[in-house]
């Protein structure tokens, strides 16, 4: 017990401790968390979080039996005085290096910035004549709607004109992946290199013919969201791409610094800590942006979202896409989708005193499910143009979101003869008894049956699962199978 007797250094030894674990967690013990935005499966790093909750007592144990020792003497705390001054200076001293090399390195990073992105000036703007609107709810999960539903019928009022499609599936979980899918009718998948792949997708025929198609009858195209990096491949087919560079940005110092100080923070805690805290999936977004960004956080959505209609004549197709159940955590699942009930209700009822709802056609969806569920499958409701009910309509057909291109050019009467060989078919010709086989991939850190394939360095496996029926029966595949597809891919978020 005398080991742990207070001392006139022990406040001293207990924060070289502490600076030392914090170090030794930030440098080599958080390479089990995932990418910003993605889920950490806590439940399988139970093992790890032990060792790092040794590794912390060991180091703090270890700083107060040497400073036991080094006060034996006279020459011994001469000693101890020199550590404490040689180990936090060595510390910080890489910090510091690191910041130089940082700042050094910056400005020409800056200076050369160039990328094609979305614009978000007519985010708020639709057609007196047609439109086409999609609203992605990100991470727009089935279950949250379905429970929704029966703990309150009376929230979903706004949707009675719209049918629910019970019967949906993704084709990946992944929203970089999900979207520019949809967009394309893409027919490959994203093998390495992902980034030509949207380039391939784009200029594919599918994509080529699906915006010509739009644009040859006087539709503009403008999509609003953040689901890639840059949006060159695009330039040409969605009407608000625009080229940026660094003079077009704008930062937020105060709230990037608070973010930074928040990440940091996370960052160094234990393992066995850090699964309470939730984090911004979104990080560094709200700090340094467009001057003309996109507005994709659910309550600047619901806040900025002030329709009104274009001076010209011109059709539109928008798609909308916002953050949605990223900004919720799990708990707060059914009121999370409450919450998003009252946004698209703003949206809707600002469309129907412009006089537009009535003859637009309107889908809410979302581009694939909560993460790490093995049912987890995206929300489809749809209403065509002139299409009212008293209450909300189900069908149960067996439809994907790669059915996304052919059903839009079919609402638009712009769908013909010959086309579902390019876009397959919209979800008006797919009946309910159809025993349709669909395609699901679900994320790396996804668990699966049997024996899990190590990806090369830098490329990741998706888990590919055909099914038939419903998403029980996908759940039950995926829970007693191993994948029926394994797609490597350099794309790894």
């Amino acid at each position: 017990l005398r080991l742990f007797q207070p001392s006139t250094l022990a406040p001293v030894a207990l924060i070289i401790g502490i600076l030392l674990c914090i170090y030794v967690q930030y440098m080599f013990l958080n390479k089990s968390l995932t990418k910003l935005g993605e889920d950490i499966n806590w439940s399988e790093l139970h093992s790890e979080m032990i060792v790092n909750a040794v590794i912390w007592a060991v180091l703090l144990i270890l700083t107060f039996i040497v400073d036991h020792f080094l006060l034996k003497s006279e020459a011994s705390r001469r000693i101890s005085d020199r550590i404490q001054a040689i180990v936090p200076g060595f510390i910080g001293g890489i910090q510091l290096i690191t910041i130089i090399v940082l700042i050094i390195s910056n400005p020409s990073a800056l200076n050369g910035y160039k990328a094609a992105l979305l614009s978000g000036e007519d985010q708020f703007l639709v057609s007196r004549n047609k439109n086409i609107i999609t609203i992605i709810l990100d991470m727009g999960d089935q279950y949250y709607f379905e429970k929704a539903y029966e703990k309150d019928p009376d929230a979903f009022e706004c949707m009675k004109d719209f049918t629910y499609y019970t019967n949906t599936a993704m084709l990946y979980d992944s929203t970089y992946l999900s979207i520019p899918s949809m967009l394309t009718a893409a027919r490959t998948f994203p093998e390495a290199p992902y980034k030509q792949w949207y380039f391939d997708i784009c200029h594919d025929e599918p994509g080529e013919t699906f915006y010509g198609r739009l644009h040859d009858n006087d539709y503009s195209v403008k999509v609003f969201g953040d689901f890639m990096l840059d949006y060159t491949c695009f330039e040409g087919d969605i009407d608000n791409v625009i080229t940026v560079t660094r003079d077009d940005l704008m930062l937020n110092k105060e709230l990037l610094y608070e973010e930074c100080a928040e990440m940091s923070a996370y960052r160094v805690l234990p393992l066995f800590i850090k699964q309470f805290i939730e984090i911004s999936s979104t990080f560094g977004n709200d700090a340094v942006m467009m001057k003309k960004n996109c507005i994709t956080n659910n309550s600047a959505f619901r806040e900025n979202a002030n329709i009104r209609t274009y001076d010209s004549d011109e059709n539109c197709f928008i798609v909308q896409h916002i953050n949605g159940f990223h900004e919720y955590n799990k708990i707060a699942g059914i009121d999370g989708t409450f919450d998003l009930l009252e946004i698209v209700d703003k949206y809707l009822t600002q469309l129907k005193k412009l006089g537009v709802y009535d003859d637009s056609v309107i889908i809410l969806t979302a581009d694939h499910g909560i993460h790490n569920n093995y049912d987890n499958m995206p929300i489809w409701y749809i209403k065509s143009a002139g299409e009212t009910h008293d209450s909300i309509q189900y069908c149960a057909s067996p439809i994907s979101l790669t059915d996304y291109a052919a059903t839009i050019l079919d609402e638009a009467g712009l769908y013909m003869e010959g086309d579902e060989e390019l876009f397959g078919r919209p979800i008006s010709q797919i009946p309910e008894d159809e025993k349709r086989e669909r395609l699901v991939f679900q994320r790396p850190l996804f668990k699966v049956a049997g024996e899990k394939k190590q990806a090369p360095s830098g490329f990741s496996y998706w888990n590919g699962y055909y099914f038939t029926g419903t998403k029980a029966d996908l759940k039950k595949h995926e829970e007693n199978d191993p994948p029926d597809y394994l797609l490597l891919s350099d794309y790894t978020g």
